[in-house]
């Protein structure tokens, strides 16, 4: 079966409410409830989360990574809990949630899985530096955002290896895959429950020259354009001087090489916010 078949059969799946999604992690659904509850404090938090090893591994890793840098190396939960706070440790619960959904025991999938996740990592990262400098969004967010938007090409690349599509043939049609999967990721995001900002940023990435109602779009697509920097890729997407947020905002962020200064200067941070989301 050709692939646009295979893609048009999941489109109709997705109208008819017939296309499995993929669900969270129980942990994270808890954690996310538990701190909408008034009468959470961090005690009974740590009580929670030290119910999944798993979790309370990553969690501590997180704690002591450069995006809550501290003095001292923790390794308690409860120490984690206090230097994150209750919010932080929501959104930790949901970079958990993620990461785990791109596993699988088919070799295939795995390996196509594992670059949307070394891409979404990257991309994580640099939304986090570029939220945290230009200060249009919360940095935590828009690390949440940036591993979330490609979140669709999960089901759709488990779906095409199912129906017996080659390595080779999804690897060269990756592109066209990507932009189909834009809707898959904005019902996965509905699914979920995580707002309209959020399913904003799968619905605009890769709109370059749009000025996005929503800050953080813009915000997702600057970091998506600086992940492809020295790629192949990279000769394919426009100027930076077009994208949406300049239409909003001076070049003077630029240097001669048309790259935010600070995203250079930040390449270590960047790297080692990388190795935290891989736990």
């Amino acid at each position: 079966m050709k692939l646009i078949q295979i893609l048009l059969q999941v489109e109709k799946a997705i109208v008819a409410g017939k296309f499995t999604l993929p669900a969270l992690p129980a942990i994270a659904i808890q954690v996310r409830k538990a701190v909408r509850d008034p009468l959470m404090d961090l005690s009974k938090l740590a009580k929670l989360v030290s119910l999944d090893p798993s979790f309370t591994a990553y969690l501590i890793n997180l704690a002591n990574s450069p995006i809550y840098r501290g003095v001292a190396s923790i390794d308690s939960i409860p120490l984690a809990l206090g230097r994150m706070g209750m919010e932080s440790t929501r959104n930790s619960a949901m970079l958990f949630a993620i990461r785990s959904l791109f596993k699988t025991k088919n070799q295939l999938c795995k390996k196509l899985l594992n670059i949307v996740w070394e891409q979404s990592c990257r991309v994580s990262a640099l939304s986090y530096v570029i939220a945290k400098n230009l200060k249009i969004s919360d940095p935590e967010k828009a690390s949440i955002a940036g591993l979330l938007h490609n979140v669709g090409l999960i089901p759709v690349l488990m779906k095409l290896v199912e129906q017996g599509e080659s390595e080779q043939n999804i690897i060269e049609q990756w592109a066209e895959i990507s932009r189909f999967s834009r809707k898959i990721s904005v019902r996965v995001i509905a699914f979920w429950g995580l707002g309209e900002e959020i399913k904003a940023v799968t619905k605009g990435v890769g709109d370059w020259s749009i000025c996005h109602k929503e800050p953080l779009v813009d915000l997702i697509n600057l970091a998506i354009w600086h992940s492809y920097l020295g790629r192949t890729e990279f000769k394919q997407l426009p100027s930076l001087q077009t994208m949406g947020y300049f239409k909003n905002h001076s070049m003077s962020e630029l240097d001669a090489g048309e790259s935010l200064m600070f995203v250079k200067q930040s390449n270590q941070e960047i790297q080692q916010m990388m190795q935290a989301l891989n736990g």
